[in-house]
């Protein structure tokens, strides 16, 4: 994520702030891998994202535009980079696998993420 940043996480599915900001949220991050069904419907509600566990690639760029960014860290999977939001702009990260569709995704502050980058 760039930058120092604190949070709470289990595995790959935490809640993240800039370390001098710590009463506010900088962004989140999920692994579906790691969330009962349950967990996974109750997020969607939650954080008013329109993107679920399995989609694919289309259906993301359906919502979110072109990716303005790609990352292949494994061979059967990788990172797509949105930048999502009018009013409040966000960077998301969506990592699609070839069989199982979105597995993860990070939604960070652009804010936040700029301060992190530009220091």
């Amino acid at each position: 994520m760039g930058g120092m940043w604190a949070g709470q996480a289990i595995g790959f599915t935490g809640v993240w702030a800039l370390e001098d900001e710590p009463d506010r949220i900088g962004g989140v991050e999920i692994d579906f891998s790691e969330l009962e069904e349950e967990e996974k419907k109750k997020l969607a509600v939650v954080l008013r994202l329109p993107i679920r566990h399995g989609m694919s690639l289309v259906d993301i760029q359906t919502i979110c535009g072109q990716p303005t960014g790609t990352h292949r860290f494994v061979a059967d999977r990788a990172s797509y980079d949105f930048s999502v939001g009018s009013e409040w702009p966000y960077h998301l990260s969506c990592t699609v696998h070839e069989k199982e569709g979105l597995i993860h995704f990070a939604l960070l502050r652009e804010n936040a993420l700029a301060r992190c980058v530009s220091e």
